[in-house]
């Protein structure tokens, strides 16, 4: 990799801050650049990168809700109003996760509220 990622999403940003060029142009430079630099393969790492770079320069936060099952409309909605405009939500089913969800902010804090999480700590040794 001739570039870590966050080194792609900061150029990225910076060109977009400067509204000299549409998004849509800027993207279409960020796709050059990383294939002439042959970094396609981190295409993932820099894609994540870019989208926290712009919440966070929005002043939001990367917010991922994993529920073990699907749930009603209404909850979600509810979810969503606890958390700032600027905030990206995904939300996320994960069965594994057995009962409960998890709430996941900048990858950085986490809520395990999950069955799952509950059912590890009662039976490490």
């Amino acid at each position: 990799m001739k570039y870590a990622p966050h080194v792609y999403a900061r150029a990225f940003a910076a060109v977009i801050a400067k509204g000299e060029v549409s998004s849509e142009r800027a993207l279409k430079q960020l796709v050059q650049v990383v294939e002439r630099y042959g970094d396609t393969g981190s295409w993932d790492a820099i894609v994540r990168e870019v989208r926290k770079v712009l919440v966070h320069d929005a002043g939001g936060r990367l917010v991922r809700i994993e529920m073990a099952r699907v749930v009603p409309k209404a909850l979600i909605q509810s979810i969503h109003g606890t958390f700032a405009v600027e905030d990206d939500i995904s939300l996320a089913v994960r069965p594994e996760l057995v009962a409960g969800m998890r709430v996941v902010v900048d990858d950085e804090l986490e809520l395990d509220g999950s069955l799952q999480h509950k059912l590890n700590v009662m039976f490490t040794v």
